[in-house]
């Protein structure tokens, strides 16, 4: 992955690589976070799809500012591609990997999509909204 480090150094982020699981696959995924979170403090989840074409690391700026706004923003690599069907299911065990393991995620989650990555987002809220506690969802394009 870029090295970021004027993106970073500028909004006050960091990124944070990780892997998780879903269905015996082991997928990539990526977290932009704030650097400095108070201890004991819990910022909400951002589920970010940018589509077919790109994976969140390809695209950091807008994650990044994201992030720089007190959000901890997650995105993943797919299993397969089937527009809007099996990436919903790589998104929610991502949204559920991080919820397990970083401390600092709280209850809350939100979801950004834009082009193909929208309907994976609509779909995720219609059929997780209450389970993953989603409670915003912007759809671009």
């Amino acid at each position: 992955m870029k090295n970021n480090y004027f993106i970073k150094f500028l909004l006050g982020v960091d990124s944070i690589d990780f892997y998780h699981e879903t269905e015996k696959h082991r997928l990539r995924a990526q977290m932009w976070k704030p650097v400095f979170i108070p201890e004991g403090k819990k910022i909400p989840v951002v589920a970010f799809d940018v589509g077919l074409q790109f994976r969140i690391w390809d695209i950091p700026l807008l994650p990044a500012v994201i992030a720089s706004m007190g959000f901890a923003v997650i995105g993943t690599e797919y299993r397969r591609i089937e527009i809007a069907r099996g990436e919903v299911t790589d998104i929610e065990n991502a949204i559920k990997h991080v919820r397990k393991n970083f401390t600092f995620i709280g209850e809350k989650t939100l979801l950004v999509g834009v082009s193909m990555g929208a309907a994976t987002m609509l779909k995720l809220a219609s059929k997780f909204g209450k389970e993953l506690n989603i409670v915003g969802v912007v759809s671009l394009g």
